[in-house]
């Protein structure tokens, strides 16, 4: 029996693996392309990866999502207030070096941290979809187990009730 459950767990990690989205380019070669593809590189992944995981993966979506959309708004706002695109080009050549020195590294920080976080496999559906590959269902199974205990319950309480010490008035009655 142990060693169905290990063949299948090890079974649905495999599946699982095969399964996830695999991007067309990393996160190192969109940095090296500049901030648009980046920030598009980031989006469009976290958003597939959301798909896929479910709720596993939505902390990690807002939070990218907020380093995102705070770095774009204050590029945005300081663009303006300097009246010219210098910060843009500083931030897009620097973005793919290790040594960007700007006021934004904390929050590409983020981004990059958040993103590996979202994109580290969750095997905890793939076990699900294994199991009703092979034609077993978790939750009937949890079910019959659930369906035992009650019945051994009412079992019990059956017997303890056949236990119980009859009223005196019928005990008379009958030795009458």
């Amino acid at each position: 029996m142990k060693n169905l459950v290990l063949t299948i767990l090890l079974l649905a990690t495999c599946i699982s693996m095969a399964q996830e989205y695999k991007p067309m380019i990393t996160l190192t070669e969109s940095k090296n392309l500049g901030l648009i593809a980046y920030l598009s590189h980031v989006k469009t992944v976290s958003e597939i990866m959301v798909v896929e995981k479910g709720d596993p993966a939505k902390k990690w979506y807002f939070s990218i999502k907020e380093s995102s959309d705070v770095l774009i708004n204050q590029l945005c706002a300081d663009m303006t207030d300097k009246r010219g695109l210098k910060l843009y080009r500083e931030l897009n050549k620097d973005i793919g070096s290790k040594s960007h020195n700007s006021k934004y590294k904390f929050l590409i920080e983020n981004i990059d941290t958040a993103f590996e976080a979202i994109k580290r496999p969750t095997n905890i559906n793939a076990v699900g979809d294994v199991l009703s590959t092979l034609g077993i269902e978790p939750y009937s199974i949890y079910k019959d187990i659930v369906s035992a205990k009650t019945k051994k319950v009412e079992g019990l309480v059956a017997q303890l009730k056949e236990l119980k010490l009859q009223p005196l008035e019928k005990k008379e009655s009958k030795g009458q």
